[in-house]
This record gives structure tokens, sequence and C-alpha cells, in this order.
């Protein structure tokens, strides 16, 4: 993607998004580091024979390394599949984007759930960009799963039922863009 043609505040978007990824990837490595030591430090106080120490550590890290390459690769991608979205929104998409980062998470400011472009709703489940025309949700269902006030969002369309997560609030801003899309579409809070 040639950042050079983008205007100068979705070139600073694209930045902050691959320092997002810096950071989770640091955020992702800490917690890494902390929790192999945690184990290091239970079993080296619990487990009398050192011996059979070394290799639960060794499949505990080799098990953590794994996950954490894995959640870097799947963040990588869905951050690069945005940006080749952002490249082709237009400026009421654009601004529209920078509306929804005011309802998530600071960790998950350039991480939505969520991107509207050319009139088109994409979301991003693990390995893919989901496309739905939001004039054929038929129904938004939010059902609350957490303290954290997150919830599931059920997307149904005449086709298929599409997840994302979303806080209660992030779904009520999200709800509002789709009644723009489809006045008729039938919203349920559970």
């Amino acid at each position: 993607m040639n950042n050079t043609l983008l205007s100068s505040e979705r070139q600073q978007y694209i930045k902050n998004q691959n320092k997002y990824i810096k950071q989770a990837a640091v955020f992702f490595a800490c917690t890494l580091i902390a929790t192999i030591a945690f184990f290091v430090g239970i079993l080296f106080y619990f487990i009398p024979d050192k011996s059979h120490i070394y290799n639960l550590l060794l499949a505990i890290s080799v098990a953590e390394i794994l996950a954490f390459y894995f959640s870097y690769r799947v963040l990588k991608k869905k951050i690069q599949n945005q940006q080749e979205l952002i490249a082709q929104m237009s400026d009421t998409d654009f601004q529209q984007l920078l509306n929804t980062q005011k309802y998530l998470f600071p960790l998950m400011k350039y991480n939505p759930p969520f991107v509207f472009c050319r009139d088109k709703l994409y979301l991003f489940p693990l390995f893919k960009i989901k496309e739905i025309n939001p004039t054929t949700i038929k129904t938004l269902n939010w059902r609350y799963y957490n303290r954290q006030k997150r919830g599931m969002t059920f997307i149904k369309t005449p086709n298929t039922t599409d997840v994302a997560k979303m806080t209660k609030e992030l779904f009520q801003h999200f709800a509002s863009i789709i009644k723009h899309y489809n006045p008729s579409v039938q919203i349920e809070m559970l």
C-alpha cells in the first residue's frame, strides 16, 4: 500500500496502527516472560526434584512462544487488512472510523472489531475479512457476557449469522450506524 497518496490524517492513523502492533508485541512478550517467571518460581518452590522442572518449563515456554507468535501474526494481518480498507475509504467512512475510536478501550483504539468502507461492513474474524452489506442485516443482538461490560454481537443476515465482541456502548454506536443503512433492522440487547 502506498501511503504517500493518503491524507496526512490517514497516514498518521496508519502510523499509529503500526506503533500499536509494536506495543502489543511488547505487551505480549512481557506477559510471556512474566508467566514463565511465575511458573519457574512456583515450580522451584514446590517441586523438590529439579530434574523434571526443566522439561516442563521447556514445554510451557514453547507453548507460550507459539501462542505469542500466533497472536502477533493474527493481529498484524488484521491491521494490514484494515489499512487496505483505510486507503479505499471515503472521507465520511474515515471520520466514522475515528468516531468509533471513542467507544473502544484504549488498548483497542487501533484495533476496532468492525470497519465501514464504501457502504459495506467489514468484520475481522481470525484469518479473513468478512464483508457484509449492511442493508441486508435483519437483526442485531447484543448479549452481555462479563463484568467488563463486554458482550457478543450477533449480526443476522438472511444467509449467515456473524459474531463480534463489543462493549455495550460500542454496540449502541454500531447499531446506530446500521440503522442508517437499514432503518428496519431489529435491535435487541439482552
